[in-house]
């Protein structure tokens, strides 16, 4: 029985792995267009200080994402990486953060570490999820 757990402990550690793995690749290999590059645009008028929402048809985003695009454009000069490498980091890290908190919640719920693992790489392994977040 303690073989089957250490079994299943590494199943997950290598699906997860996997799954960051599959993430990261997207993410490198993602391009600058379309709404990646709106984005890039609206940090830079925040920048010269612009207010993007001067023009209506244009950014459709809340405030708070404003902040996140000028901090993702501020470390993609300090660090010399592309934009679009940078915005992409933030959507992964929730995408993370959710998957760890799904966990903690169905162990509240009595699941067993094993279940809870599986629920939370089901949401962390999502197509869906991987690609609005890294492609």
């Amino acid at each position: 029985m303690i073989a089957n757990i250490s079994f299943n402990k590494l199943i997950l550690i290598l699906v997860f792995g996997i799954s960051i793995f599959i993430r990261v690749a997207l993410i490198f290999n993602s391009l600058e267009i379309a709404d990646v590059a709106v984005m890039k645009i609206m940090a830079e008028k925040v920048v010269n200080g612009e207010n993007p929402y001067l023009k209506p048809d244009f950014y459709i985003y809340p405030p708070v994402g404003l902040f996140v695009l000028l901090v993702s454009l501020v470390l993609s000069q300090n660090l010399n990486l592309p934009f679009n490498l940078i915005v992409r980091i933030w959507p992964n890290v929730a995408d993370l953060a959710i998957s760890v908190l799904l966990f903690t919640i169905l162990r509240k719920k009595s699941l067993s570490n094993l279940q809870a693992a599986i629920w939370s790489l089901f949401y962390f392994l999502n197509p869906m999820t991987l690609i609005i977040s890294s492609a």
